[in-house]
């Protein structure tokens, strides 16, 4: 009786199964796992923004240009176009995509590009992602990468702060009189460089790798199965715990360390 049971509805599932690929109807029941990448042509628009922060998020990619005029450029379908949101709040302009749920917005065709003269604050999350494709000089700047998304580019300035938190990254040379990097929650920071001050936490599985950054003096912490390397030359102060490694190499004569190691936390010098 069981067996008779089962194979009826069996049979009624490869039944109804059937009609709905006859009736075209799988393509609505499966609409939601598709994405659509536009069918229109490619077309541009141009904003004209004045802005300090520049964000980018929900799987965009932005390239940034050093420029006299600044400026926004969407390219993007035409059909598609309508869903990039360009948003001025104050000295920040936000760029995302806004369907308001209605469509699942493929991003592979629509590409960012930015032009400025100078800004103080970047950041990406949700999936964005910008690439700094010229040089630019800070006094001050603050990076911030969370949510998968990240930052790439070489950066010169004063003072230098870079945040990677929630599977981030942060890629590129700096090159700083101070510099704090944090991270967390599997953000990653991996850069090449030089700086006087370096002060650097991670936490959380949260990975720092400096190893060819040499900073003259440098305060580390790390905790949680975080890890940092890096190049030190003259001064270093480091506390490892729970598990947090700290991998220092060892640059010029490091006249002065201080460690402090608890709860299988690890400080090694080489």
């Amino acid at each position: 009786m069981k067996i008779k049971l089962l194979s009826l509805i069996l049979l009624a599932s490869v039944t109804n199964f059937s009609c709905i690929q006859k009736n075209g109807s799988n393509d609505v029941m499966f609409s939601h796992l598709l994405s659509d990448s536009g069918k229109g042509d490619v077309i541009e628009k141009s904003y004209s923004v004045d802005f300090d922060e520049l964000q980018i998020s929900t799987s965009l990619s932005a390239e940034v240009y050093k420029s006299g005029e600044e400026k926004i450029v969407v390219y993007a379908p035409s059909d598609l176009m309508k869903y990039v949101v360009v948003k001025q709040d104050g000295r920040k302009v936000q760029v995302k995509i806004q369907s308001e749920g209605k469509l699942n917005i493929s991003t592979d065709r629509i590409k960012i590009k930015v032009y400025a003269k100078d800004f103080d604050g970047l950041v990406a999350n949700s999936s964005g992602s910008i690439t700094l494709k010229d040089d630019f000089k800070f006094s001050d700047l603050d990076v911030k990468v969370s949510s998968s998304g990240n930052i790439k580019g070489n950066i010169n300035g004063n003072n230098i702060n870079i945040q990677a938190s929630s599977s981030g990254d942060f890629y590129g040379e700096v090159n700083a009189r101070n510099l704090n990097m944090q991270t967390s929650s599997s953000g990653g920071i991996k850069i090449t460089g030089k700086a006087e001050n370096v002060t650097a936490q991670a936490s959380s599985s949260g990975d720092i790798k400096a190893e060819n950054l040499t900073a003259d003096n440098a305060v580390l912490t790390t905790s949680s199965s975080a890890d940092i390397t890096i190049g030190v030359r003259t001064s270093l102060t480091a506390s490892a715990s729970s598990s947090g490694d700290i991998d220092v190499v060892k640059r010029g004569d490091l006249s002065k360390v201080s460690k402090n190691e608890s709860s299988s936390g690890t400080i090694n010098i080489r």
